[in-house]
């Protein structure tokens, strides 16, 4: 009859045992971002960047927009690869928008490019953003990505035309840059700049996406890793 009883609770503590272990977190799990459906980031800017084109004689308003991040009260990190160079355009100018809609207009004379590192860029503004402000992730953090790490990047909503934010998985690793899953092809070319965040913290910007030969986007973006100039400005 002992026997019988051991029996049994042996069995009861390997089922307990197993359903421990079913609810405990792998150890080789990589974090993954709890980013909530339609999050709006309060640090996450759009940047309209305006211009005259001149065209047989005409003028015509022509706006392009991207997105960028408040490090700053005054202070926007973004990608470096606009239309045309700051100053080479007839009536320029550009806007930082926050996502309460409060609007920051400067001409290309009163915006200060203060650090361009590859593909990033960091603007002063002439007046505050009014926007909440981005924590720059540590060098210690940003050198320690790894493939299947999962990272919250801003990109502007073509349905809502709100900047939302969502987790995408780290597939590649270079210096300086890394190269992420997007099987959805959510993001686009529209949403260079857009911040990418670790634990909250900013890591870099959204640089380009991976497109094949017909131009068509293969569900792979890049993302510009933060220099250690820049980790250290921002601090």
């Amino acid at each position: 009859m002992k026997r019988g009883i051991y029996n049994w609770l042996g069995l009861g503590l390997v089922v307990c045992l197993e359903l421990l272990a079913a609810c405990l977190p792998s150890t080789t799990a990589t974090f993954r971002p709890a980013v909530p459906a339609n999050f709006i980031p309060s640090s996450a800017l759009r940047i309209s960047r305006l211009w005259l084109r001149e065209d047989v004689g005409k003028s015509y308003r022509t706006t392009a927009v991207s997105l960028g991040t408040a490090i700053g009260p005054d202070l926007v990190l973004t990608h470096n690869h606009f239309h045309m160079p700051a100053g080479h355009l007839q009536s320029e100018a550009t806007v930082f928008v926050n996502g309460a809609g409060q609007a920051v207009s400067t001409s290309d004379a009163d915006l200060n490019t203060l650090i361009v590192y590859g593909d990033l860029t960091v603007f002063r503004t002439p007046r505050q953003l009014q926007s909440s402000t981005a924590p720059v992730a540590s060098r210690g953090v940003i050198d320690s990505l790894l493939v299947d790490d999962w990272l919250a990047v801003n990109y502007l909503d073509d349905a809502s035309d709100r900047i939302l934010s969502k987790e995408f998985q780290i597939i590649r690793v270079q210096a300086g840059l890394v190269t992420l899953a997007d099987p959805e092809t959510i993001i686009n070319q529209g949403d260079s700049g857009g911040g990418a965040f670790l634990h909250g913290e900013l890591v870099g910007c959204t640089q380009s996406i991976n497109v094949d030969e017909d131009g068509q986007p293969t569900g792979r973006f890049n993302v510009g890793l933060l220099p250690v100039a820049l980790t250290f400005f921002a601090r």
